[in-house]
């Protein structure tokens, strides 16, 4: 017996689809940043050359979802404080990762 039998004609099609659809961002704020020039959150000095370089973490409704500076568009790190309003997309292949991170709330 064919498997459209089964599934209704298309399935593949609608399958495929699915799989291709870019996933929507999710709203949430940053919970920790940390600077590669301390390490320490941002209670410390900053070295300048390493000002655009860290990791941190958003509070993403019962799990902290990791992200690291190469996954924030459209602003420098050391703009970013915690607290503010972001709007993150999660990694299909690592769990608990970002793959994208847009800041939502102003600078201040």
């Amino acid at each position: 017996m064919p498997i459209e039998h089964f599934y209704g004609p298309g399935w593949k099609r609608d399958r495929m689809a699915n799989q291709m659809k870019e996933p929507e961002p999710v709203p949430a704020r940053i919970s920790k940043v940390v600077h590669l020039s301390c390490q320490k959150g941002a209670q410390c000095e900053l070295v300048p050359t390493h000002n655009s370089i860290g990791y941190g973490y958003i509070d993403g409704g019962g799990a902290s979802i990791y992200f690291d500076s190469r996954h924030l568009q459209d602003h420098r790190w050391f703009d970013l404080q915690v607290g503010q309003e972001v709007e993150y997309t999660l990694d299909k292949s690592t769990p608990n990762y970002a793959a994208t991170v847009v800041l939502v709330s102003p600078i201040g």
